[in-house]
């Protein structure tokens, strides 16, 4: 037997074969451009947006329930990373004024967040740098953030309006559908004239329109941040814009896992085996002009965002105001054409319901602050009780970026964005941003600084989200309250589904939380949880008696 020829034999035969096995893998990446599948099988999850819940959803797969972070994929439609917590477009705004935390409240922040590293202090983990930061930079008031003349350290809140509270905390979610904050307290209530309601509506983004579901919830989940609301004491600030404090950390943590981000691919549409269950079992995704379909496996996971508007942001600048685009929620409006259980029952509101508007101000010297102390404001967060927009504003102690030209930041946050303003009187989706500038001034009595005032000002960006309030508004409870969603391997995240608490950040991280519970144990009964709201409403009483 020749074996120098049978060796030769084998190493042709491999090598053909090796060839065959490289066209196939070829072939194979052909027909699914742009999306890398891992070989090694497993589970795979995909995620319809880049969101903090998206993000958070992701980290609590490979942590808890060991993922492989390769089998992990996440689509990013826009170039921007995190939703409302991304600096869109390259603008700086905040998309959501509510960036507070309290150090005993927003547990499932805190514990998702003490496990992700920091990207600047070896060793040290997010909530880290968060706490540390607050303590270098207490955010404690020495008197109530309102300009408004009050009786000392009262939020007037009379005993009526008290037992309306009361009353409300006791009163279960079924009985308030569609009762809207106005509904419950009467158009005319004193309670909308005390200061305990101003700052509600400024820190939890609340409109007298909003459901009272939802001002019941803040009452029943955020005790601790309440009771401190006439000082804030013990409430913190991020160190950072939430895209550099919160995002790129999470990023930084699932690359790490070696999770897939799609930047510039999107899901058009899913389709459901036909069944009583939400089963996902294809995506149709889009990357550029290349459409594809992935097949989704029983055992696999899809988790879907649905109602975040972050993406509808109109940006304005400092001699333009924001061009509202006319963009509709094309991924909803295709799934509830084929399955009823995604279906919106009732209108979607109007940009001018649903609408609020931020803003972000830097200032290239400090002469600003100088002349709030003269004027005796000397806190770092106002709310202006009586203005038409809903102002208020706060300055960020610490420049955003290392590198940053201004010295101070303001970033604002308006309610009303339709409405006219007291001094420029236009509404503020049609100012420029130097308008803002000077109608936040004139509300602080700066007039007479206005000019000097404005040539510091290096930048001046409103923004638009329309439909930012929608989901709290009354008319528009429950949307997606189907049983179904969370009880296959189809789920979705939305601000439109039953909330969890009236902070924000806490919201997104609570509800990635739930739904990953759900998905990975949809048969077990939560019965701990008519304990856990009984508690609730006992603290939230205790805490209202205590409210003047």
């Amino acid at each position: 037997m020749d074996y120098k020829k049978m060796a030769a034999a084998f190493a042709a035969g491999g090598a053909v074969l090796a060839a065959g096995a490289a066209y196939t893998m070829k072939q194979k990446n052909n027909k699914q451009p742009g999306i890398h599948f891992s070989t090694g099988g497993g589970r795979h999850v995909y995620l319809s947006d880049t969101s903090l819940a998206s993000l958070a959803v992701a980290v609590y797969l490979i942590r808890d329930y060991n993922f492989d972070g390769d089998n992990i994929h996440i689509f990013a439609p826009q170039e921007f990373l995190g939703g409302r917590c991304s600096k869109a477009n390259n603008k700086e705004v905040v998309l959501n004024g509510n960036v507070w935390l309290h150090e005993n409240d927003c547990c499932r922040f805190w514990e998702l967040f003490r496990s992700i590293p920091s990207v600047e202090n070896k060793g040290a983990s997010v909530k880290g740098d968060i706490v540390h930061f607050n303590q270098d930079h207490p955010f404690t008031l020495t008197k109530l953030p309102v300009l408004r003349s009050q009786k000392e350290g009262s939020l007037g809140v009379g005993k009526k309006e008290r037992r309306f509270l009361e009353k409300l905390v006791l009163t279960s979610d079924e009985k308030l559908e569609k009762v809207s904050v106005q509904d419950w307290f009467g158009e005319n209530s004193l309670f909308f004239q005390s200061d305990f309601w101003i700052l509600l509506r400024t820190l939890y983004e609340l409109k007298e329109s909003s459901s009272v579901r939802f001002l019941r919830t803040l009452l029943l989940t955020q005790t601790e941040e309440l009771r401190h609301i006439k000082t804030l004491e013990g409430w913190m600030q991020l160190p950072q814009h939430p895209y550099d404090a919160l995002i790129v950390p999470l990023y930084s943590y699932l690359k790490g896992y070696g999770v897939h981000f799609h930047i510039g691919a999107s899901i058009t549409d899913i389709r459901f085996s036909d069944t009583y269950n939400l089963r996902a079992n294809h995506l149709l995704v889009q990357e550029g002009k290349q459409r594809y379909q992935i097949e989704v496996n029983s055992d696999d996971l899809c988790i879907c965002a649905l109602g975040e508007e972050e993406r509808r942001a109109a940006f304005g600048s400092m001699d333009a105001s924001c061009q509202i685009p006319a963009e509709s929620e094309d991924l909803w409006n295709c799934l509830a054409s084929h399955r009823s259980e995604l279906n919106v029952p009732g209108k979607l509101f109007e940009p001018k319901d649903g609408a609020q508007g931020t803003f972000i101000i830097k200032l290239k010297e400090t002469d600003l602050i100088a002349l709030l102390q003269q004027a005796n404001i000397d806190n770092r967060f106002w709310c202006l009780a009586d203005s038409n927009w809903g102002l208020s504003f706060y300055m960020n102690p610490q420049s955003d970026t290392k590198d940053e030209i201004a010295d101070i930041s303001l970033y604002g946050s308006v309610l009303y964005p339709f409405e006219l303003g007291d001094y420029v009187r236009k509404p503020f989706a049609e100012c420029t941003g130097k308008e803002i500038l000077i109608e936040l001034l004139s509300h602080l009595g700066l007039q007479e600084h206005l000019e000097e005032i404005v040539k510091q000002c290096n930048a001046a960006i409103p923004c638009v989200l329309p439909h930012a309030q929608a989901a709290k508004l009354a008319e528009n409870e429950p949307v997606l309250n189907s049983a179904k969603l969370n009880d296959s391997n189809f789920a979705v995240l939305s601000p439109y589904r039953k909330i969890a608490s009236c902070n924000w950040l806490e919201n997104q991280v609570a509800q990635a939380y739930d739904t990953v519970e759900n998905l990975m144990h949809p048969q077990i009964e939560r019965k701990e949880q008519i304990a856990k709201n009984l508690k609730q409403q006992a603290k939230a009483v205790r805490l209202l008696r205590q409210v003047e």
